[in-house]
């Protein structure tokens, strides 16, 4: 009788688990929806509000952009050259670690050039989320690389 009252303790605990990793799972794709409408909108303020405070961002052949002011000056200068700037990202694993979340994944990119060029862009994405003290889960660190050949 104890050992089956253990295997349902332990049972029981991995349901929930599961059920907190899969709502945190919820939480961080509909993150990364308003990531993606953000860009597609061109609100600054929706892409920014994905951030910590202090996140940092590591995009590729650009210096690191850290903290609200920094992240806010490298989307102005991303929307400042595309539109219509549209992103697909798909999470391909997610690990949850208390309030923290560790996802791996990957993107598609369509930029508008104003001169009427189109770039097709995609690439591997690692994101590091921190769950806030009102629930919330945002970027903490986010590092995306092209897999596209240079020309």
């Amino acid at each position: 009788m104890r050992y089956l009252i253990i295997a349902g303790i332990l049972l029981f605990g991995c349901a929930n688990a599961q059920q907190s990793d899969q709502s945190v799972r919820a939480a961080i794709d509909a993150q990364n929806i308003k990531y993606e409408q953000g860009y597609l909108l061109r609100d600054v303020d929706m892409v920014l509000g994905v951030h910590t405070q202090d996140a940092t961002v590591y995009p590729p052949n650009r210096i690191q952009a850290k903290g609200q002011s920094g992240i806010r000056q490298m989307i102005e200068g991303d929307l400042a050259f595309a539109n219509p700037y549209i992103l697909d990202l798909e999470t391909i694993s997610l690990e949850v670690h208390g309030d923290t979340a560790i996802e791996v994944g990957r993107y598609k990119a369509k930029l508008g050039l104003f001169d009427g060029t189109v770039i097709n862009d995609e690439g591997n994405t690692i994101v590091i989320w921190k769950k806030q003290t009102d629930g919330r889960w945002l970027y903490d660190k986010d590092i995306f690389n092209s897999t596209v050949p240079l020309e």
